[in-house]
């Protein structure tokens, strides 16, 4: 059994039975609305809570607007900035290089120069996994920008670094936008698969998440149900995966 990692999201460690596999490369797949980028960030927020390391990687958002989005939650970044222990890159394909310079950052970032192919992504994230770094990678522009095979060579350079370095690390990705082959080919690289929607309940909707797959411990496909509170996600049924 691989060690677990608590991600401190109300009720998802009982659902794990302690938490994430540490060393692994975990795909969240989620609809418009159905907070799985708010998901990875609470993750990430706890994490450096607690004294970790973080480099989000931004594409086709922008630092400000994951800012905001946590102040929602009283999520306040600035002092994990201001010493470095959160890091946004924001990785620029050519075609958003021009535009980065006509509308600069009003939050501090590393710019990351992409070229034709996806090579610097790798390096760069190879680099931030030594420093100790977790890591999330908003994917879908760069499937949409990028050959598909480069960018499934990008993954898995991602998962056998992962494999020698301690930590948790996310992929982010729409539902909606790609074809499903692309997505069941990402499906099959990661290590675990959490998939977010909304389903009707009476006159209301509500949040909830399927775990597809999770390498290093036993379980068994669950979809469970979540809430959205000042504090972010909690589960409102928590049922242990065995």
């Amino acid at each position: 059994m691989a060690e677990l990692i608590k991600t401190g999201v109300e009720g998802l460690d009982d659902v794990l039975g302690g938490g994430l596999p540490d060393k692994s490369l975990v795909l969240v797949l989620g609809e418009t609305g159905s907070h799985y980028d708010t998901f990875v960030r609470q993750i990430f927020y706890n994490h450096v809570l607690e004294g970790g390391k973080v480099a989000y990687y931004i594409v086709e958002t922008s630092s400000s607007d994951v800012l905001e989005d946590m102040s929602v939650y009283n999520w306040d970044l600035t002092e994990f900035m201001e010493k470095g222990s959160w890091v946004f890159v924001n990785a620029l394909s050519p075609d958003l290089q021009e535009l980065s310079e006509l509308s600069p950052s009003k939050t501090p970032e590393v710019k990351l120069l992409l070229s034709q192919t996806l090579t610097t992504l790798k390096r760069d994230f190879l680099a931030r996994v030594k420093e100790g770094r977790w890591t999330a990678l908003h994917i879908s522009h760069l499937i949409l920008r990028y050959d598909f095979r480069d960018v499934m060579d990008t993954v898995l350079y991602m998962r056998m670094v992962v494999r020698h370095h301690s930590g948790l690390h996310f992929i982010l990705l729409p539902r909606g936008v790609h074809e499903e082959q692309k997505i069941q080919a990402l499906k099959h690289l990661a290590d675990g698969v959490f998939e977010f929607g909304m389903q009707e309940r009476g006159r209301e909707y509500e949040g909830v998440f399927t775990i597809t797959k999770l390498r290093k411990v036993l379980h068994k496909t669950k979809t469970h149900s979540f809430m959205i509170s000042n504090r972010g996600l909690y589960i409102e049924r928590a049922e242990r995966i065995v």
